[in-house]
């Protein structure tokens, strides 16, 4: 899969795996920022970490297994290491974590995104409600 070509069945079985995820909409709150390790640097480019905000654990993070559980029945591969966060930018710059007021927002809507690697480019397969369950 190269060249911006993706492997259909993936994306149906991802898509699947969204139907099956049952949840209510929750608040998610961000509390600190920092940089992630990023890209380092090289001769011919610049480091490029990015800049996030990070959520606090809960819903979130059920939010991030219940897919994972549901695409590994699918077959397909499902990250484990997640750290809700949310990316503001890149920089070449590392900052450290540090707290902040908190900034919140309700999520009502969960969309999966299956990224097309080095290539900038992102498939949608699936955007699902929360809702009461």
């Amino acid at each position: 899969m190269y060249q911006g070509e993706f492997d259909l069945g993936i994306i149906f079985a991802a898509a699947r795996s969204g139907r099956r995820i049952a949840m209510s909409e929750f608040e998610v709150i961000f509390r600190h920022f920092r940089s992630f390790p990023g890209r380092p640097a090289t001769r011919a480019r610049p480091a490029r970490h990015p800049f996030v905000l990070l959520a606090d654990d809960g819903p979130v993070c059920e939010l991030s297994r219940k897919p994972g559980a549901e695409m590994l029945r699918e077959g397909l591969k499902a990250s484990d290491g997640f750290v809700p966060h949310l990316t503001l930018a890149y920089d070449q710059k590392l900052i450290p974590q540090r707290p902040i007021g908190p900034i919140s927002f309700v999520a009502r809507q969960f969309v999966l995104v299956h990224s097309l690697r080095g290539l900038k480019k992102y498939v949608f397969p699936g955007c699902r409600p929360l809702s009461a369950i």
